[in-house]
């Protein structure tokens, strides 16, 4: 639709609803955003456009204006100031004249007289009033009548008085010039404030007029380019967000409609990639407990001597062994409890936990890597009982304090804190580690995410045990975060649960 067409309908752009741009948008057929999107601007512009042409063809004038306003202004200043000078230089060498009587003076008088002939065309040629024109005319004929009294090869005696006269009178009047000079410019200043004013004016009205047009165009554009591109914005946040249950489907231009198909195929895509690897993880974690309780039981019988006496290196290797396959244990037992969070999340078994045992109780399973790495244990712990699942809270609690342990240095310091803040209960578990640099604080709950150590090392583990952990808290409608520490130097991670039922799902 031509814009000629939309002022056909006489109808106020300031109360076009979004209905009516939505009409618009279907009579254009927009085939592309693009397309869309160049004749909104191209229309939203028209206006404007218009509006600065106008504008730049008075700034110009303006310009023109100031420059010769400036031009004269100068040179009336420069004309009269050297007039005074070429009038005094005059009178001077007639007087020396007039004493000394030598020739080269009056040479350098003749010389000057033509100077000042020049300087007083110059000002005839600038926009001066009546009066000044007048005495520009006096200036010259008190010149002229000082230059025949001074004539020929050597002036009469009684000649130089009359002329001497003259200057004198001349020189008086050429600083009556100078002063001219100075409301020559400030006329000048005040045409061009009278002209910037009606510029000022002009340029005012023509803004509240094209301004309030070119806004609403843009408003009404923008609405009709913003909707489709906010679908498709929300869309990526929820993929983003690991929430693939939602179809994903754009409304607007035909190639929004395409990528909003796209997408919608991607998150079918990830949807299944999900469960694939949900289901892999799954499966290999329950095919490698099978072999590492065979590795175990085996290096439990060496360890007890039952094949046969060990050698004391022979006992050191079955220590190791030993204690990798631990590791190894936990690691798998690890997987199996991310991939349980993420099939079976919100789904607990809720009963009454004295939370504060369950925390002692895990601190007690972690004493043997404690007195190992010589650690000292702080703790401060609220009675408090809450509902929820056990079995769960405990991974929470094992995996949070674990990730303390592991990043605590040698004779380091973990504080373990338990309160009652309204109707929920925070545990917070400190270190004297490393610590947690800002921008890596949300991040480390995400799955498989290892943060870096402060010497530049990946620390050991597969970077999924606060995953589990959140998703755990996540079920019992709580929240755990990573703050800045109280006490120490390291880390402080905070866990919140409500003490009533919460999200838990009995």
């Amino acid at each position: 639709m031509h814009p000629t067409c939309l002022r056909g309908h006489g109808e106020s752009m300031g109360v076009w609803s979004v209905h009516q741009v939505s009409r618009i948008s279907m009579a254009l057929h927009p085939r592309s955003l693009l397309q869309l999107t160049l004749f909104g601007f191209g229309l939203v512009a028209l206006p404007p456009i218009g509006g600065l042409v106008y504008t730049a063809v008075h700034l110009q004038r303006l310009s023109t204006q100031s420059q010769e306003a400036v031009f004269r202004a100068v040179t009336a200043t420069r004309a009269s100031s050297a007039l005074v000078e070429e009038v005094t230089d005059m009178e001077r060498m007639v007087r020396q004249y007039q004493v000394v009587g030598e020739l080269p003076l009056l040479d350098l008088y003749r010389r000057t007289q033509e100077d000042f002939s020049r300087t007083t065309l110059e000002l005839a040629a600038l926009p001066l009033d009546d009066v000044q024109r007048q005495r520009l005319r006096h200036l010259t004929d008190l010149a002229n009548q000082a230059r025949s009294h001074l004539s020929g090869t050597r002036p009469a005696p009684e000649a130089i008085p009359l002329a001497v006269r003259n200057l004198t009178e001349l020189s008086t009047l050429s600083r009556s010039v100078l002063t001219d000079s100075k409301s020559l410019i400030e006329r000048e200043i005040a045409v061009m404030e009278k002209t910037a004013d009606d510029t000022k004016y002009f340029l005012y009205w023509q803004a509240v007029a094209l301004g309030p047009a070119a806004l609403v165009l843009a408003g009404l554009f923008v609405v009709l380019i913003n909707h489709p591109i906010r679908q498709v914005d929300n869309a990526l946040r929820r993929l983003g967000d690991g929430e693939f249950a939602t179809p994903v489907a754009v409304r607007g231009p035909r190639d929004l409609r395409e990528l909003g198909e796209r997408l919608d195929w991607l998150r079918r895509r990830l949807l299944e990639l999900e469960e694939e690897k949900s289901k892999f993880l799954h499966q290999v974690s329950h095919e490698l407990k099978t072999p590492l309780t065979a590795l175990r039981e085996g290096t439990d019988l060496l360890a007890e001597g039952v094949v046969g006496e060990l050698s004391p290196d022979q006992a050191e290797i079955v220590t190791i062994l030993k204690g990798n396959a631990a590791t190894l244990q936990r690691l798998i037992e690890n997987l199996l409890n991310f991939s349980l969070a993420r099939s079976e999340h919100g789904t607990l078994l809720a009963t009454p936990v004295f939370f504060d045992a369950l925390v002692r109780e895990v601190t007690a399973d972690h004493r043997p890597a404690m007195i190992a790495k010589g650690l000292t244990v702080r703790i401060a712990l609220a009675r408090l009982t809450l509902r929820g699942d056990a079995k769960k809270l405990r991974v929470v609690v094992d995996n949070v304090l674990s990730n303390a342990v592991k990043f605590s240095p040698e004779e380091g310091v973990i504080v373990l804190r338990l309160e009652q803040h309204g109707e929920t209960a925070v545990l917070e578990v400190e270190d004297a580690g490393t610590g947690i640099v800002e921008e890596e604080r949300t991040r480390v709950f995400e799955a498989f995410y290892q943060g870096r150590h402060a010497g530049g090392g990946h620390l050991k583990g597969t970077g999924i045990g606060l995953s589990i952990a959140r998703e755990y808290v996540y079920a019992h409608g709580g929240d755990i975060d990573a703050i800045p520490p109280r006490d120490l130097c390291g880390a402080c991670l905070r866990v919140t649960l409500p003490l009533g039922n919460g999200k838990i799902v009995s």
